[in-house]
């Protein structure tokens, strides 16, 4: 399969949407855990892709540290 890289105008929603969802879990983990997180490989030189001819979505890579 082949990737292409996506513009920020492109990918700026959906992350900000995936970032959204991860504060909320680590809101709701904040009594029970340390949460730590960071989007990691590529999209963390703000290179993000996508399958091209796909409708998977984009390709963000986050690393979770959860610690008790």
């Amino acid at each position: 399969m082949k990737y292409e890289y996506v513009e920020r105008s492109e990918y700026k929603e959906p992350l900000q949407l995936a970032l959204n969802l991860i504060e909320i879990i680590h809101y709701r983990l904040n009594n029970l855990f340390t949460f730590e997180h960071k989007l990691a490989g590529s999209g963390s030189r703000k290179l993000i892709t996508r399958k091209i001819n796909s409708n998977d979505g984009f390709d963000f890579d986050f690393v979770f540290l959860i610690q008790k």
